[in-house]
């Protein structure tokens, strides 16, 4: 009876995955004396491709296996260094949170580029490059300007914070949580430029 954990190379498409098939836990309801089953390949087969179990389609020597089976794998031959055949795509729901993501990152990046120029042009005024008359306008503008990143930047996290990521695959649900900590990390910066404006503001009131 086969009980311990065993590498498959998993052939999909152009790709291959060595993928580690592991026994299951004492507790698996579906496990048998603790050997391999085919549900257990799937579910492997899921965490290496992304592709859900039931569009999975697992074949081995040219017959096709349920990814759903009981089936132990050494029944059906899958030993130690197999190859097997999967075929299928990652679900719909799954790329479009992948592509709401990108697209989130994206402007992010656009608007930190704005922060960016912001920040700058703080420094040049701390360092004396502006003419004394004009920095408290400089300073209303720059102001507002990053009033206005600080809000393009909520919107991003609000609309993170929106999508339903239920039974999405756990590296989508890491991307998520990757662009929210940039997310936050950029609005922690936007609240030390507005303590720099603020400080030069009353520099330039108690002259």
């Amino acid at each position: 009876m086969m009980s311990s954990a065993i590498n498959v190379t998993l052939i999909h498409g152009t790709k291959k995955h060595s993928v580690q098939v592991s026994p299951p836990t004492a507790t698996d309801a579906v496990a048998s004396a603790h050997e391999l089953q085919v549900c257990h390949l799937a579910q492997a087969a899921y965490q290496a491709t992304e592709v859900p179990v039931h569009l999975q389609k697992l074949i081995f020597k040219g017959k096709s296996l349920s990814t759903d089976s009981q089936q132990s794998l050494e029944s059906v031959g899958i030993r130690n260094g197999a190859k097997v055949m999967l075929i299928g795509k990652k679900s719909l729901e799954e790329d479009e949170h992948t592509k709401q993501i990108t697209r989130i990152t994206q402007e992010v990046g656009s608007n930190e580029k704005k922060q960016k120029d912001i920040e700058d042009e703080i420094s040049g005024i701390e360092k004396g490059y502006l003419q004394a008359d004009l920095i408290q306008d400089a300073l209303k503008k720059l102001r507002k300007r990053l009033f206005a990143c600080n809000e393009e930047f909520m919107k991003h996290l609000e609309k993170l914070d929106g999508m339903v990521m239920n039974d999405v695959h756990q590296s989508v649900k890491n991307k998520r949580k990757k662009t929210v900590d940039y997310i936050q990390g950029l609005l922690d910066k936007t609240d030390s430029l507005t303590n720099r404006i603020e400080h030069l503001q009353t520099r330039q009131d108690d002259r």
